[in-house]
Protein backbone atom coordinates (compact mmCIF):
# COMPACT_ATOMS: atom_id res chain seq x y z
CA UNK A 1 0.00 0.00 0.00
CA UNK A 2 1.26 3.28 -1.31
CA UNK A 3 1.43 6.35 1.67
CA UNK A 4 0.72 9.93 0.93
CA UNK A 5 2.03 13.04 2.52
CA UNK A 6 -0.47 15.24 2.71
CA UNK A 7 -0.14 19.14 3.54
CA UNK A 8 -3.57 20.89 3.75
CA UNK A 9 -5.73 23.86 5.12
CA UNK A 10 -9.44 24.00 5.44
CA UNK A 11 -12.14 26.58 7.07
CA UNK A 12 -14.38 25.77 9.98
CA UNK A 13 -17.85 26.83 9.76
CA UNK A 14 -16.92 29.53 12.11
CA UNK A 15 -14.27 30.89 9.69
CA UNK A 16 -11.31 29.60 11.64
CA UNK A 17 -8.18 28.31 9.20
CA UNK A 18 -6.70 25.18 10.13
CA UNK A 19 -3.13 23.59 9.16
CA UNK A 20 -2.17 20.29 9.18
CA UNK A 21 0.40 17.67 7.60
CA UNK A 22 -0.28 14.13 7.10
CA UNK A 23 0.93 10.96 6.22
CA UNK A 24 -2.02 8.45 5.49
CA UNK A 25 -2.28 5.64 3.56
CA UNK A 26 -3.74 6.09 -0.45
CA UNK A 27 -6.51 4.15 0.22
CA UNK A 28 -8.71 6.19 -2.34
CA UNK A 29 -6.21 5.34 -5.15
CA UNK A 30 -4.30 7.98 -6.54
CA UNK A 31 -4.37 11.56 -5.36
CA UNK A 32 -3.46 14.48 -7.60
CA UNK A 33 -1.85 18.03 -6.30
CA UNK A 34 -4.61 20.34 -5.47
CA UNK A 35 -7.31 17.63 -5.44
CA UNK A 36 -10.13 18.92 -3.13
CA UNK A 37 -11.04 15.96 -0.34
CA UNK A 38 -13.16 15.98 1.95
CA UNK A 39 -12.46 16.61 5.93
CA UNK A 40 -14.28 15.45 9.04
CA UNK A 41 -13.69 17.17 12.11
CA UNK A 42 -15.21 18.22 15.33
CA UNK A 43 -17.30 21.33 15.94
CA UNK A 44 -15.86 21.76 19.46
CA UNK A 45 -11.72 21.02 18.23
CA UNK A 46 -11.37 21.54 14.47
CA UNK A 47 -7.97 20.25 15.61
CA UNK A 48 -9.83 16.89 15.82
CA UNK A 49 -10.24 16.09 12.18
CA UNK A 50 -10.10 12.77 9.44
CA UNK A 51 -9.43 12.66 6.73
CA UNK A 52 -10.83 9.56 4.84
CA UNK A 53 -13.91 8.08 6.04
CA UNK A 54 -13.23 5.29 8.83
CA UNK A 55 -9.53 5.75 8.45
CA UNK A 56 -9.13 7.53 12.44
CA UNK A 57 -11.89 4.70 13.64
CA UNK A 58 -10.26 1.62 11.72
CA UNK A 59 -6.82 2.73 13.08
CA UNK A 60 -8.47 2.88 16.72
CA UNK A 61 -9.94 -0.59 16.50
CA UNK A 62 -6.50 -2.24 15.14
CA UNK A 63 -4.70 -0.37 18.55
CA UNK A 64 -8.04 -1.52 20.56
CA UNK A 65 -7.39 -5.10 19.26
CA UNK A 66 -3.66 -5.19 19.75
CA UNK A 67 -4.03 -4.08 23.16
CA UNK A 68 -6.87 -6.34 23.96
CA UNK A 69 -4.88 -9.42 22.28
CA UNK A 70 -1.50 -8.62 24.25
CA UNK A 71 -3.68 -7.50 27.51
CA UNK A 72 -5.19 -11.26 27.39
CA UNK A 73 -1.35 -12.52 27.15
CA UNK A 74 0.35 -11.07 29.85
CA UNK A 75 -2.79 -11.73 32.10
CA UNK A 76 -2.51 -14.86 31.40
CA UNK A 77 1.11 -15.44 32.31
CA UNK A 78 0.99 -13.19 35.47
CA UNK A 79 -2.10 -15.38 36.28
CA UNK A 80 -0.40 -19.08 35.68
CA UNK A 81 3.11 -17.90 36.65
CA UNK A 82 2.45 -17.92 40.80
CA UNK A 83 1.13 -21.53 40.45
CA UNK A 84 3.70 -22.84 38.10
CA UNK A 85 6.19 -21.42 40.72
CA UNK A 86 4.44 -22.91 43.72
CA UNK A 87 4.01 -26.42 41.51
CA UNK A 88 7.86 -26.68 40.90
CA UNK A 89 8.61 -25.74 44.78
CA UNK A 90 6.15 -28.40 45.64
CA UNK A 91 7.86 -31.22 43.20
CA UNK A 92 11.20 -30.05 44.88
CA UNK A 93 9.29 -30.82 48.01
CA UNK A 94 7.84 -34.09 47.24
CA UNK A 95 11.16 -35.69 45.04
CA UNK A 96 13.60 -34.14 47.51
CA UNK A 97 15.33 -35.52 50.75
CA UNK A 98 14.16 -33.90 54.34
CA UNK A 99 17.67 -31.97 55.47
CA UNK A 100 17.82 -30.46 58.72
CA UNK A 101 18.57 -26.53 58.32
CA UNK A 102 19.54 -23.97 60.90
CA UNK A 103 17.88 -20.73 60.76
CA UNK A 104 19.64 -17.50 60.42
CA UNK A 105 19.50 -13.40 60.29
CA UNK A 106 19.55 -12.37 56.49
CA UNK A 107 22.62 -10.64 55.33
CA UNK A 108 22.34 -7.05 54.76
CA UNK A 109 22.15 -7.08 51.10
CA UNK A 110 19.19 -9.52 51.74
CA UNK A 111 16.83 -7.23 53.61
CA UNK A 112 17.96 -4.08 51.29
CA UNK A 113 16.48 -6.52 48.36
CA UNK A 114 13.22 -6.76 50.33
CA UNK A 115 13.62 -10.67 51.46
CA UNK A 116 14.38 -9.38 54.97
CA UNK A 117 10.10 -10.62 55.65
CA UNK A 118 11.62 -14.12 54.35
CA UNK A 119 12.76 -16.76 56.59
CA UNK A 120 16.61 -17.75 55.67
CA UNK A 121 18.59 -21.22 56.17
CA UNK A 122 21.48 -22.54 55.65
CA UNK A 123 22.16 -26.51 55.03
CA UNK A 124 25.56 -27.49 56.10
CA UNK A 125 27.56 -27.43 52.67
CA UNK A 126 25.12 -26.14 50.89
CA UNK A 127 24.64 -22.18 49.56
CA UNK A 128 22.45 -19.96 51.99
CA UNK A 129 18.69 -20.12 51.38
CA UNK A 130 15.67 -18.10 52.07
CA UNK A 131 11.41 -19.29 51.54
CA UNK A 132 10.15 -18.47 48.16
CA UNK A 133 7.09 -16.83 50.10
CA UNK A 134 7.24 -13.91 52.61
CA UNK A 135 6.86 -15.64 56.19
CA UNK A 136 5.26 -12.83 59.04
CA UNK A 137 7.37 -11.97 61.81
CA UNK A 138 4.89 -13.74 64.56
CA UNK A 139 5.13 -17.50 62.85
CA UNK A 140 9.12 -17.03 61.54
CA UNK A 141 10.98 -19.25 64.17
CA UNK A 142 14.02 -17.58 65.44
CA UNK A 143 17.52 -17.82 64.17
CA UNK A 144 19.27 -20.71 65.42
CA UNK A 145 16.46 -22.93 65.44
CA UNK A 146 16.79 -26.30 63.52
CA UNK A 147 13.82 -26.61 60.49
CA UNK A 148 13.35 -29.36 58.07
CA UNK A 149 14.21 -28.50 54.54
CA UNK A 150 13.33 -30.38 51.20
CA UNK A 151 16.57 -30.84 48.72
CA UNK A 152 16.18 -31.03 45.32
CA UNK A 153 18.12 -30.64 42.61
CA UNK A 154 20.38 -27.56 44.27
CA UNK A 155 17.13 -26.34 45.61
CA UNK A 156 15.52 -26.21 49.24
CA UNK A 157 12.31 -25.41 50.55
CA UNK A 158 11.14 -25.06 53.98
CA UNK A 159 8.30 -27.74 54.95
CA UNK A 160 6.78 -24.93 56.84
CA UNK A 161 5.92 -23.25 53.54
CA UNK A 162 4.32 -25.83 51.60
CA UNK A 163 3.48 -28.42 54.82
CA UNK A 164 5.12 -32.20 55.31
CA UNK A 165 5.99 -34.37 52.52
CA UNK A 166 2.91 -36.03 50.76
CA UNK A 167 1.99 -39.10 52.17
CA UNK A 168 1.66 -42.12 49.47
Amino acid sequence: MRKVDMTFTFQTEDGRTIEGQKHIPDSTGDVAVGEIMPVWYSASQPEVYELAIGHQQRNTNAYRWLAVIFGSIFATYFVIMPFSKAKKLLTIRDQGKAMEATVREPARHDVQHGRGEHLHWQVEGLQPEWSFFPVPEFDRPQAGKAITVFHYKNKSVWEGEFGPKAVR
